[in-house]
């Protein structure tokens, strides 16, 4: 996972998660169990005494809301980053895991919402489109064994041990990321005339063959079988077959009335998020500001005019550089008064 130090000590640090979501965690830890993606559990001391030193970085839960501010999805994580200090801070006695990692060592390509527009509109009449989801994403890969003492988690006194791609991991991204690029690369050598592309986890293929050519004939079962070939799982429900209109990276796509439109639950999420902030008095963390930013930027991939805030919501992020504080929105990055009719 990277040119990481073996721990030369043993620590553990506290998990960053509040007591009531420690259930979650239990519940996580049994199905990880089951998915053989953690190890576990054991006592500290008796693997400390058997295999050495261990570090154990806290671990914390990422919950995912929908457009109703239900939660849909729960994410344990690992802070590889902990302990982290900012520049005017001499560094901590034991350095973290990501500060070991330096990101530009790990490159690949995922093509973004932007780049998805371009090639749409640069496809032939007769296209069509499909897509998929890798089931579990960066849990699909396997760490390596040598590293695994710097992997460990310690939850109610006991100790587990990650054996694959960790959620929080500096590296994980581009690692993943260059055997997706990869899997693109021999699937357009095994179907001519297809695109393969994908953002993360989410992959797109495209058939440019005319319909009435041998090779338009191509089944998208055929498709499926040559991913599972490489020993991928796609998720079972995240994935569509050739189309003309399809949703892909939270946009409806009509090929053929060419337009593109914002998924309604994406909007209507948006719009929430921006609402809760806006709000007299409310506070936000660097968390939500970069969030705003993550929402008005895939808005404006659609919304030409760019009449976002955007570069007030950059200003915001950055003085944040050297505080963990939460702070108000400042009035530059409110949206204009209408002016009278």
């Amino acid at each position: 996972m990277g040119p990481l130090k073996a721990p030369s000590s043993s620590h553990s640090w506290p998990n960053q998660y509040p007591p009531e979501h420690q259930s979650i965690i239990d519940e996580w830890i049994e199905d990880d169990r089951r998915s053989t993606f953690i190890a576990g559990p054991f006592d500290p001391e008796q693997v400390k005494a058997v295999i050495g030193h261990v570090r154990a970085s806290p671990v914390l839960l990422v919950q995912k809301l929908d457009e109703h501010g239900v939660v849909v999805k729960n994410r344990v994580v690992y802070n590889a980053s902990h302990p982290r200090t900012s520049k005017l801070e001499p560094p901590p006695p034991i350095p973290s895991i990501n500060s070991q990692i330096n990101k530009a060592d790990y490159p690949c390509l995922w093509m973004t919402a932007v780049e998805t527009k371009h090639m749409i509109n640069s496809l032939p009449p007769h296209a069509r489109v499909a897509g998929w989801d890798m089931a579990w994403a960066f849990q699909q890969l396997g760490n390596a064994p040598s590293q695994r003492s710097l992997f460990c988690m310690v939850i109610s006194g006991l100790l587990y041990v990650w054996l694959v791609g960790i959620f929080g991991l500096a590296s994980i991204c581009g690692i993943f990321g260059a055997c997706c690029d990869l899997t693109c690369h021999a699937l357009e050598l095994e179907f001519p005339s297809m695109l393969f592309r994908h953002y993360v986890d989410d992959f797109v293929v495209v058939e440019l063959a005319p319909p009435d050519s041998p090779l338009g004939l191509r089944s998208w079962d055929s498709i499926l079988a040559a991913v599972r070939r490489f020993g991928w799982v796609i998720h079972p429900s995240k994935h569509f077959p050739w189309s003309r209109r399809f949703q892909y990276l939270g946009i409806v796509w009509d090929l053929d009335s060419k337009t593109a439109t914002l998924a309604e639950s994406n909007q209507n999420k948006f719009r929430k998020k921006l609402e809760a902030a806006y709000k007299d008095g409310a506070l936000l963390s660097l968390k939500d500001i970069a969030s705003l930013i993550g929402s008005c930027q895939h808005t404006c991939v659609l919304a030409l005019n760019r009449r976002s805030k955007l570069n007030a919501l950059y200003t915001l992020r950055n003085s944040y550089r050297f505080q963990v504080s939460n702070t108000l929105l400042p009035p530059s990055t409110f949206p204009p008064t209408p002016e009278p009719r």
